[in-house]
């Protein structure tokens, strides 16, 4: 399970790279615009997954109830690119220093509406990478609108390269 595990975050980290390549194209206008009640910007959509990898690994380390990054943490383009190199090291770190048996290991934490729960690594590990891919493709959406066409992130591209 640890090599697909392995498998999924190189091809989640690929993907995202893809997406951090293509910000130089966007004027800061475009990345802050919201183009409609409710869809958020590029940024908006960028922020909630990185946000979300800070605090999976903010609960992976040991912090129970670690506090959603605000979006003043997400100002511009090159926040976004750091705020995401900066998580990502620590996930490689993490993927590069474990051993199967570790994926079995709980982590206690509260969710944040408070509601306490414990669950393996390995669910962990999977639910953030799925939970990437799932909003990349909301920013797919927003760039094509803006912009016309997205990256190619498709899992049988990065298996291509």
């Amino acid at each position: 399970m640890l090599e697909t595990i392995r498998t999924l975050w190189k091809y989640n980290f690929w993907a995202l790279d893809r997406f951090l390549a293509e910000l130089d194209a966007f004027t800061e206008e475009e990345f802050l615009r919201e183009l409609d009640k409710g869809s958020g910007s590029l940024r908006d959509k960028l922020a909630h997954i990185c946000g979300a990898d800070i605090v999976w690994m903010r609960r992976i380390q040991g912090e129970v109830a670690p506090q959603f990054p605000t979006i003043t943490d997400f100002a511009d383009r090159a926040a976004v690119a750091k705020r995401f190199r900066d998580v990502h090291v620590e996930y490689r770190t993490l993927l590069d220093s474990l051993a199967d048996a570790d994926l079995n290991r709980t982590y206690s934490y509260k969710n944040l509406k408070g509601m306490e729960f414990t669950t393996p690594l390995w669910q962990i590990l999977m639910h953030v990478a799925n939970h990437a891919t799932y909003h990349r493709g909301q920013a797919a959406s927003i760039i094509r609108r803006i912009k016309g066409k997205p990256p190619v992130t498709d899992m049988i591209e990065y298996f291509r390269i």
